[in-house]
Order: C-alpha cells, then structure tokens, then sequence
C-alpha cells in the first residue's frame, strides 16, 4: 500500500517539476499544455481512489490504471521533448535538455502500474 502511495505522490511532484530546461530556465509539464495535469490526475485516480477502495479487489487496477495513463503520457512527452531537442541541432541539444520532473513522473508512473499489478495478485487483494 505504500508502495502505491509514494508512486502517485511521486508522480505529482514530477508534473509540477521542470519538464525541460534551457538555459536556466524550466517549463513544468503543468505549464502551457495539460499534460501534467493528465498526470496528476492519473496519480488522483491511482493513489487517491485506491485509498478509497483499498478493500476491494477493484483497488488495484485503480493503480494500475493511473499508473498506465500517467506513463503513456510523460512517455509520449519524454519522446517529443527528446525529438525537439535534437531536431534543433548542435545548438539546441547544447542549450535545452529534459528536466528531471518529466523524468520522476514517467518513473513513478511505470512504478504505480507494477504496484498495482502486485497489488492485485498479491493474497491481502483476494
């Protein structure tokens, strides 16, 4: 269980995290798209309903779920970030690089899907 509650925590941190730095300056995932909203709300749903549902069966794929969400979404973020980075040449790749918010979520995310699975095969969830 607390496996599941460090992961959405983590999660959260990492949204509101620098997402990319250049220059000294950072963007987190929460600022101009949504993304890191999405991410938030993953570990909502993985963290915060699993709290709420921990005695049933059903609580953890609440985890799994929020882990798979938050992960396909910094995943996906982590590639175009990485893309951009490099199609902006020597330059770019000199200057800007991905921030480590972007890389905790996408961690923490991977480890709320595999607590969930633990979760839901372990003996306590049947």
């Amino acid at each position: 269980m607390t496996w599941v509650f460090a992961s959405a925590g983590l999660m959260a941190i990492g949204a509101f995290g620098p997402w990319v730095k250049v220059l000294g300056q950072s963007a987190s995932g929460t600022d101009g798209s949504n993304d890191g909203w999405l991410v938030v709300g993953a570990a909502l749903l993985g963290g915060g309903l699993f709290a709420l549902v921990r005695g049933s069966r059903f609580s953890g794929i609440l985890a799994l779920l929020g882990g798979l969400i938050g992960t396909a979404v910094t995943f996906y973020d982590r590639q175009n970030v990485h893309s951009a980075i490099l199609d902006g040449g020597a330059f770019a790749q000199a200057l800007a690089q991905i921030g480590w918010g972007l890389n905790l979520a996408l961690l923490a995310s991977i480890s709320l899907a595999i607590a969930g699975i633990v979760w839901q095969t372990s003996p306590r969830s049947a």
